[in-house]
């Protein structure tokens, strides 16, 4: 039970000495759970924008005997990340994670609040779980993906049975198997209660999909709640592609329309032959479509799949774009002074990637006129995502841009989400999400890109890093260098 809010301790014991202070504080600690405190805390700090220092009294306040050591991991982290009271739960700050993730990995997940909430609330069990799957995948560069694709399955309690077994079990395990079931079977549709499961999850998996397609009674009680059609679908689709209906939907969804355009025919023939499947209504015939004979698909690392179709996307758009050392043009006005650059002439016929420095949600505190724009683009942060809008010379709607505007080429591998409006993009887990993601080819996005009379433009949104993986698995960020700056000339006798 919250007896009191920890954002007025500081003010209940404003005229205590520092030793009664900590008294005070233990005494509360006698009846407050752990993650009482840790919660109380980041609402407070998140409510009033702390700034470091005081983040730190309340760490004194709060943790009288363990303050020493989270002051110092909190100053660790803030070396790097000026704003880390903006993001951090102090539950966080546990030896514990520094040493399992490393300061590389700690210091991107201490830039997401919800990612570390989701880690410090995880059961005893389920933390050990954890730690003996997440080496899996530590080397990957989209690792952040999977740990949170983790961290949602783990919390969502399917296989909780599972993980008091295997919390207990010191023998050698299969680790990286278990790691990719429940990574791409997070509901644990076929069940998975035990050791022996995970074992034979090929042949429970296989039967079960058998069964539901010879129409058999004899299957879980979980898939009678489908109709038989959608049973079969089920069952295709995971016998043929290695994953369920769920992930062919939202594939389907997010990249069919345009699928047409990519040049890479691999992953254009596995997402028009999951659409069929998903797209038939008559079970006779769908029979007829799929045979399943000599067929025993291992289930598919969907993250990579949509990885590499995010990338084939941006490629469509990356070939077309404008280049600056394509320009033969310089521009010939003398608006900008004399030292300046070189300025050229886009032309009449351009596309763009651009991205406002100070669009939309920065029109506060941060929408500054800035003196040294490269060290702004190149400060201490750890922004992942950056929200850019693609313009033509047919299509000029774009974020508002109330500083500067950067343009940017050859980031194909970098694309995350797109849509032909603001699509809402939420970044709080070092991924970034949004509801009506949809991806389109450069032309269609274009032409239809939301028009309002108060704006409306398209979004696309990129990682402003660029990943590589080493030979010998270090991997390495670099942040994207702006290509060209872009600017505006009115064309006066059409009132701009």
């Amino acid at each position: 039970m919250m007896i009191v809010l920890y954002g007025t301790i500081i003010e209940l014991t404003a005229g205590l000495t520092d030793d009664n202070r900590r008294e005070y504080a233990k005494k509360i600690n006698e009846v407050l759970d752990k993650k009482e405190i840790n919660l109380s805390i980041n609402k407070e700090m998140n409510r009033s924008r702390l700034l470091p220092q005081s983040a730190k009294k309340f760490i004194e306040v709060a943790y009288p005997d363990e303050a020493n050591e989270k002051i110092q991991l909190l100053e660790m982290l803030e070396r790097n990340n000026p704003n880390i009271e903006k993001s951090i739960d102090i539950g966080f700050l546990e030896k514990e994670y520094f040493k399992f993730f490393g300061a590389k990995k700690t210091e991107f997940i201490g830039t997401s609040y919800s990612l570390q909430e989701k880690i410090v609330s995880l059961e005893d069990n389920e933390k050990d779980m954890l730690f003996k799957l997440f080496p899996v995948v530590k080397d990957n560069k989209e690792w952040n993906y999977y740990l949170n694709t983790l961290l949602d399955t783990l919390q969502g309690g399917q296989f909780s049975n599972l993980c008091n077994q295997l919390s207990e079990n010191q023998e050698e395990f299969d680790y990286e198997k278990m790691f990719n079931i429940i990574i791409n079977d997070s509901e644990n549709l076929f069940g998975i209660q035990n050791i022996e499961d995970i074992d034979n999850y090929e042949e429970i998996r296989k039967n079960i999909c058998d069964k539901i397609i010879r129409g058999d009674n004899d299957i879980p009680t979980r898939f009678t709640e489908m109709t038989s059609l959608e049973r079969k679908k089920f069952a295709y689709l995971e016998r043929i592609y290695g994953h369920d209906t769920k992930v062919a939907q939202r594939i389907s969804e997010t990249y069919g329309p345009h699928i047409d355009e990519i040049n890479n025919d691999e992953l254009k023939n596995y997402v028009k032959s999951i659409e069929l499947i998903l797209n038939e209504e008559d079970e006779s015939k769908l029979d007829r479509l799929c045979d399943v004979k000599g067929i025993d698909k291992e289930i598919v690392d969907t993250i990579s799949i949509e990885k590499s179709l995010q990338e084939e996307y941006g490629k469509l758009f990356d070939k077309s774009l404008y280049r600056v050392q394509d320009s033969s043009e310089k521009y010939k006005g003398n608006e900008f002074g004399r030292n300046v650059p070189d300025v050229y002439d886009a032309g009449s016929d351009f596309k763009m990637v651009i991205h406002a420095v100070d669009a939309i949600d920065n029109r506060g505190d941060d929408r500054l006129i800035r003196q040294n724009y490269y060290e702004y683009w190149n400060r201490k942060d750890f922004n992942r995502q950056m929200s850019c809008s693609y313009i033509t010379n047919k299509q000029l709607k774009r974020a508002n841009d109330y500083s500067i505007t950067f343009g940017f080429v050859d980031m194909p591998e970098s694309l995350l989400l797109m849509g032909p409006d603001d699509i809402g993009t939420r970044t709080n887990n070092t991924i970034a999400t949004s509801d009506i993601n949809q991806f389109l080819s450069p032309d269609e996005l274009s032409d239809n890109t939301v028009k309002r009379n108060n704006g409306g433009w398209n979004e696309m949104v990129y990682s402003p890093y660029t990943t590589t993986l080493s030979e010998d698995g270090k991997i390495t960020k670099q942040k994207k260098q702006p290509d060209y700056i872009v600017v505006y000339k009115k064309n006066r006798s059409n009132n701009g």
